[in-house]
């Protein structure tokens, strides 16, 4: 008997162990606060999101923007955000700038995640270089939302995530947000992520137009920038001579292999001006 009741309950902790939770599984903590896990989080913000009046403030580490996926969560979140933005509220959003040892993926989709919120008009800035903020709090008028979820596909559909959503006093949390926020960044590391469209103003050096063996017309120079040379590439031979100021724009690879040829830093220019 003793045995049998042993196994029973091992095998009730491993059948719980492995049940997604919902907060029908808890009680309150308090008046005002109540745990928020898992998948709940996406139900908890979208609604808090939608039904904000007059402010949104929200950090978070990683946030993701799935193209191919235009109805996933994460890109929901953002798109509540913008649409905050258009019927008046004042939204502002403090990200992870991405140091180095983030990666290329990571500092590619944040600056995707970036650009797509300034071109909703919100107001979004990335934390200085020298620190990684690794917070995620979401805050709606007087409600707080805050534990361990990014806004990530797996943060938001696979993973257990644990966090706390607080209603009522939260001017505690405002000032700790915009602390942070005033010490931001309108923009995030200036260093280029590979990948991404940039843009680059300097001097023409070592300025090189050639006919490739298939006979296509290019060119190739050489630009100085926040310290570093970046080798420039276009299609075409254009009006340029060595010591011309230009402005380049085109996308950036920081590491470029052609054949047997390598090549580091490079741009291919789709807009060559003179300035």
């Amino acid at each position: 008997m003793k045995r049998l009741c042993i196994l029973f309950a091992l095998v009730s902790i491993g059948i719980y162990g492995c049940k997604k939770p919902d907060t029908s599984d808890f009680e309150v903590i308090k008046p005002g606060i109540r745990p928020v896990v898992n998948g709940e989080y996406f139900t908890v913000a979208d609604s808090l999101i939608n039904a904000g009046q007059k402010s949104i403030r929200l950090v978070m580490f990683e946030i993701s923007y799935y193209a191919d996926k235009k109805n996933s969560r994460t890109n929901r979140l953002i798109q509540d955000l913008i649409s905050a933005r258009k019927r008046g509220v004042n939204v502002k959003v403090l990200m992870e700038g991405g140091e180095q040892f983030l990666g290329e993926r990571f500092k590619r989709e944040s600056h995707e995640v970036f650009d797509i919120l300034k071109k909703g008009h919100i107001n979004v800035r990335a934390d200085c270089p020298d620190i990684t903020t690794h917070a995620k709090m979401l805050i709606v008028d007087d409600n707080v939302l805050l534990g361990s979820t990014n806004w990530t596909y797996f943060a938001l559909n696979r993973n257990n995530e644990i966090n706390v959503l607080i209603t009522g006093k939260t001017d505690s949390f405002k000032i700790i947000f915009d602390n942070l926020f005033k010490k931001g960044k309108r923009h995030l590391n200036s260093k280029f992520v590979s990948g991404t469209n940039i843009k680059i103003s300097g001097v023409v050096s070592g300025l090189k137009k050639r006919i490739s063996r298939k006979g296509h017309a290019y060119m190739t120079f050489y630009i100085r920038a926040n310290g570093k040379k970046y080798r420039v590439y276009r299609k075409g031979h254009a009006k340029l001579n060595n010591g011309d100021r230009v402005l380049v724009r085109g996308k950036f690879f920081k590491e470029k292999r052609i054949g047997k040829r390598h090549f580091f830093n490079e741009i291919e220019a789709y807009y060559i001006r003179h300035i």
